[in-house]
């Protein structure tokens, strides 16, 4: 049996330093990646929340809902308008039509960007939420009907997302129809 030299001690103690620095290395880079893995969450995270914060600012819901305040006292509006009286609004100013469009517009951009993971469902939520159940609660007659005559996908976002709201709310299972009953 061969002496163990100096220099094998030598080779086997670098070998086994090597490794030890390797298995180190190894673990702190996967420590790194884990971080960095969080901060870039925590980076997505923030910028949905400042972009649904900038949605809500450039899209002033007063401006919209000036007109519908004046032609159809929208502010104390809780029950579903029929179509008949939207209709006769909007023959008597054709600037009301575009005053429900603009305002399910925006709501349904809001729904696009929460659904599309674009903005934070809870900014959204706290800001405008009973907004968005109210506009569609007024508007569900009209809406419908747009889309049997025009657009059969108009405001399905927007839908979708007020429906788990209030599904959300009650409790109650909406693909059942039971918030309709």
């Amino acid at each position: 049996m061969d002496k163990f030299t100096l220099i094998d001690w030598l080779d086997w103690t670098l070998q086994l330093v090597t490794r030890i620095a390797v298995i180190v290395g190894l673990f702190f880079t996967a420590r790194q990646i884990k971080n960095t893995i969080k901060i870039h969450k925590d980076n997505l995270n923030w910028n949905k929340r400042k972009a649904a914060q900038d949605a809500l600012l450039s899209n002033n819901q007063n401006d919209i809902v000036g007109k519908l305040r004046e032609s159809i006292d929208y502010n104390n509006i809780t029950n579903p308008l029929s179509l008949e009286v939207i209709n006769q609004k909007i023959s008597e100013d054709r600037e009301i039509q575009n005053s429900i469009q603009r305002l399910l517009d925006m709501y349904e951009a809001f729904s696009r960007g929460i659904l599309q993971s674009i903005y934070d469902e809870e900014v959204i939520k706290n800001a405008r939420k009973n907004s968005m159940i109210r506009a569609w609660n007024i508007f569900q007659v009209y809406i419908k009907d747009r889309r049997e005559k025009i657009n059969k996908s108009a405001w399905c976002e927007f839908e979708s997302l007020v429906n788990r709201w209030k599904h959300e709310q009650t409790g109650k299972d909406i693909r059942k129809g039971s918030l309709f009953d």
